[in-house]
């Protein structure tokens, strides 16, 4: 690993063993899913004396320039990885450092743009995976187009062809983890029209406690 160029923005040599996996495959081989996440990291400057530069301040590669980012000590880093559908492995393709969360058009930009580099490396994009925080919530309105949001639409047109959808999901887990805070600190969580109360959840556990034979045993008090 010491001899490695560990550098934030697209990593060239990820983008190239993509490209040799994928490459003659069948188009359908070559789908696959976009994944990113950001995660809070500890402020620290650090001086690198083998590149002779500082590192631990926000860093978008070779991005930084056209990118309109806070300048000063990270606090987050922001993860983008491939998964082909057809294949068993995973591949991390890039990473920026950035000074609070990274705001959504930003993340637009770079869906876009990390999306028509896999297409150039025999890898295509159909759908995309990330968590529900604001940002990306955002992104992916302005991907998809505020009106067709509200008409229900789930997906944008690939940047390298009309012809492909690029279907925009939110992951499970943290949709749960959502929901669960939501009830924990509200009691109630609102969906379109509707409202699931979380007395529903309490009156359910204290019949289902008194019975030996329960519909729901994985319900507990905890």
């Amino acid at each position: 690993l010491s001899s490695t160029d560990c550098r934030f923005g697209l990593n060239e040599l990820a983008l190239q063993h993509i490209k040799e996996a994928l490459e003659g495959l069948p188009e359908q081989d070559r789908y696959g899913s976009l994944i990113w996440d950001e995660i809070h990291i500890k402020k620290k400057l650090h001086f690198d004396s083998r590149k002779f530069e500082f590192d631990g301040l926000t860093d978008f590669g070779d991005e930084t320039e056209e990118i309109d980012v806070a300048p000063g000590l990270a606090d987050h880093v922001l993860v983008f990885m491939f998964r082909p559908y057809k294949q068993s492995w995973v591949q991390t393709i890039a990473c920026y450092a950035t000074r609070g969360a990274t705001p959504g058009h930003i993340i637009s930009n770079l869906v876009t743009k990390i999306t028509t580099v896999l297409f150039n490396h025999s890898a295509i994009v159909r759908n995309t995976v990330c968590d529900g925080a604001g940002p990306n919530r955002t992104a992916m309105t302005m991907l998809i187009g505020k009106k067709a949001v509200k008409e229900g639409r789930t997906y944008f047109n690939h940047p390298m062809s009309d012809q492909i959808k690029v279907f925009c999901m939110s992951d499970v887990p943290h949709l749960m983890k959502t929901t669960r805070n939501q009830f924990l600190k509200y009691g109630k969580v609102q969906f379109t029209d509707s409202v699931a109360d979380f007395n529903y959840y309490e009156l359910m556990y204290n019949v289902e406690k008194k019975e030996q034979l329960k519909m729901v045993p994985h319900l507990t008090h905890a």
